[in-house]
């Protein structure tokens, strides 16, 4: 934005999110499977509040 001189974030953001911060192209962010991880060498804290 400010490199571009323009007055609104929104104007330069390539792929707009949605209110949920979720991208509606590729639905990110999304789950990953087990192999994804072990693949990249890192692991997931995340716990479902359920």
């Amino acid at each position: 934005m400010l490199l571009t001189g323009e007055e609104s974030i929104r104007d330069t953001i390539a792929f707009p999110k949605t209110q949920q911060a979720r991208c509606l192209m590729t639905d990110a962010p999304s789950d990953v499977s087990t192999n994804q991880l072990d693949e990249l060498h890192v692991s997931s804290t995340w716990t479902d509040l359920d």
